[in-house]
């Protein structure tokens, strides 16, 4: 029997223990943060959205395919703040796996067909105030970082109060894809659930 998924669901990269390690004394730097990456892992999202019966078959196919192009590592870069509440550590756009990333994120887009375009999109229990591009993206796709708008990250924290916030803005540190993960999305993206995992 094929299995149907529809909820909050995404395909994430998941990183190998060290950098993962690395993101979670970064992240601890962050006062008054919403996330903590004890309890969720570190990742970086290469699509996620509000899916209708996508199935299980299709899943393991854009998982196969997306573990057969990761050749390369990446290096993580800027720390940034994102709409105000995020902050991204980024992929460097200048090192080699960027341009990997940018298949594999779009590999991952072959799930949009199961968008379900009536639920409520993550960016809007985010509060999220987004225009243009990015606000057409999340109406067709679900998500805002599509296509030319894909900014490869992992989440360091979310802070609501951030007048006097203080934190590095640099991390320069290469990072190795253990595997290609469909999960279950939680609150700020964060990982509710590992459905299946994919080694790369």
């Amino acid at each position: 029997m094929n299995k149907t998924f529809s909820g909050a669901y995404g395909i994430v990269l998941r990183i190998d223990n060290q950098t993962a390690d690395l993101a979670k004394r970064l992240s601890n730097k962050f006062k008054n943060n919403l996330i903590s990456l004890d309890k969720t892992p570190s990742h970086i999202t290469l699509y996620h959205s509000n899916f209708l019966n996508l199935a299980q078959d299709t899943i393991i196919e854009t998982l196969e395919s997306i573990a057969d192009i990761v050749t390369e590592n990446i290096v993580l870069e800027q720390i940034a703040q994102y709409e105000k509440i995020f902050f991204f550590w980024y992929v460097d756009p200048a090192c080699r796996g960027r341009k990997m990333l940018q298949k594999v994120h779009e590999t991952s887009l072959d799930l949009k067909e199961f968008f379900s375009k009536d639920s409520e999109q993550q960016t809007d229990k985010e509060g999220l105030k987004l225009s243009g591009v990015a606000e057409e993206y999340v109406r067709t796709h679900g998500y805002q970082f599509c296509y030319e708008l894909f900014l490869p990250h992992i989440t360091l924290a979310v802070c609501k109060n951030t007048k006097t916030l203080q934190y590095p803005k640099k991390y320069s540190h290469t990072a190795k894809i253990i595997s290609v993960d469909f999960v279950e999305v939680g609150e700020w993206g964060t990982i509710e659930n590992v459905i299946f995992s994919m080694k790369t």
